[in-house]
């Protein structure tokens, strides 16, 4: 097959999928993304520029779509030298969150196509609003609401969607979820499990060792932010050192 995969930050979530394919070596694997230095053998790597961020002349609510709108003006012209060299794929495969299938059914509006729907953003309960220390602010409900415009649009596209886990399929509204399946990326025991042999060793870290006799609780996030939990596992420190 020939497979055509789009995400701004190669691989992204396609890691373990790519990595499966590329080893039957009996498909012809091409991916559009933003340029950087992660490179897989076996897959044809096509960078595409980086798009200008949204201008300040834009309203504030709709900065996101703008910038979503750039990038798939980009993708769709790299998408069209593509078909001018000779490149038909078989299906796209990509993430709709940065906007980059937008316009791709343009290019090739026959081939099938499987986005991935990642989140759909609401004003309470998910990524804002679920800690009362941090309440969100009425005025940037706006905002918070127009994050889903690249969303509703990949949602008019047609084709079929994808999404991780249950949760992230139920932040999306009743009616579009028949359109997204629920495909379950799963963890590669081989790599995340428990080493016997480290197990039994001493921890340094730092000036601190941490032996096996010892109660070791780990936190880990990318920032430290309410999002994240961070102030959860502050205030929870005092009872979890008691």
């Amino acid at each position: 097959m020939r497979i055509l995969f789009v995400h701004q930050n190669f691989p992204g979530q396609y890691l373990h999928l790519v990595r499966h394919l590329a080893a039957q070596q009996r498909h012809d694997l091409v991916f559009l993304t933003e340029p950087n230095r992660n490179e897989i053998a076996g897959v044809r790597k096509i960078p595409y520029r980086k798009p200008d961020a949204a201008t300040t002349a834009t309203h504030w609510v709709a900065r996101d779509f703008e910038a979503a709108a750039r990038r798939a003006e980009i993708v769709a012209v790299a998408a069209g030298q593509l078909r001018a060299l000779g490149f038909q794929p078989d299906i796209i495969i990509g993430h709709h969150g940065w906007g980059e299938l937008l316009n791709i059914r343009d290019v090739w509006p026959d081939v099938p196509l499987l986005g991935y729907f990642e989140f759909f953003y609401r004003t309470t309960g998910s990524d804002v609003g679920f800690d009362p220390e941090f309440p969100s602010s009425e005025t940037d409900f706006p905002r918070i609401r127009a994050k889903n415009s690249t969303n509703l649009q990949a949602l008019a596209l047609g084709g079929h969607g994808q999404t991780p886990t249950a949760w992230q399929l139920s932040t999306y509204p009743e009616w579009a979820r028949g359109q997204i399946n629920l495909l379950p990326e799963g963890v590669d025991l081989t790599i995340c499990r428990p080493d016997t042999d480290v197990q039994r060793k001493p921890l340094k870290i730092g000036k601190a060792v941490i032996t096996p006799e010892h109660q070791l609780v780990t936190y880990v996030a990318r920032d430290l932010e309410p999002y994240r939990g961070f102030p959860t596992m502050m205030r929870a420190l005092p009872d979890i050192l008691a």
